[in-house]
Formats: C-alpha cells, sequence, structure tokens
C-alpha cells in the first residue's frame, strides 16, 4: 500500500546518495532542489507494488528521461534490476 510519508524519506535518502545530482540515464546536470519527478521507480510501482520501497529500484532522472522509458540506457536498468530482484 501507497505510504507518502515513507516514499519521500525513501526520494531524501536516494537524493543523497547522488552527490553530483546527474541523470543516471542522460547525464543532464539535475537543478534545483530534491524534486519527486527526479526519481525514477525503474520497476514501475504498478507492475511491481512490492518493490515501491527498495532504493535499488529507483534510479535518478531528468524530466525528460523520466517521461521517456525508451532510451537504451534505461531499457539497461530495466534488465539489471529484473535479474537483481530475480524477476524474469
Amino acid at each position: 500500500m501507497y505510504n507518502r510519508e515513507k516514499m519521500f524519506e525513501l526520494y531524501d535518502l536516494h537524493w543523497s546518495t547522488h552527490p553530483d545530482k546527474k541523470c543516471e540515464i542522460c547525464g543532464k546536470q539535475l537543478w534545483g532542489e530534491n524534486n519527486t519527478m527526479y526519481h525514477d521507480h525503474i520497476l514501475e510501482k504498478s507492475s511491481y507494488p512490492e518493490l515501491m520501497y527498495e532504493i535499488e529500484n529507483l534510479v535518478l532522472c531528468c524530466p525528460d528521461c523520466h517521461a521517456n522509458k525508451r532510451y537504451e540506457t534505461h531499457e539497461k536498468f530495466i534488465e539489471q534490476a529484473k535479474e537483481r530482484f530475480g524477476i524474469t
């Protein structure tokens, strides 16, 4: 079940682990404060609710990459996450 407070705590922790604040997909510099749009669930919450609060299921990304998961690099993150979590 979705818990907004828990999600924001996860986003804060994820943000703090990326000191360079760059998109992990395209390398673009992320500007300003921590923004929920910068955190993308690699394996979607709707399809994998059990991974919703797993920091290893997040990627820091710019709004453009967040909106478009067809980038080759993003597909690589999806495949790696499936392997990491044992999803076939």
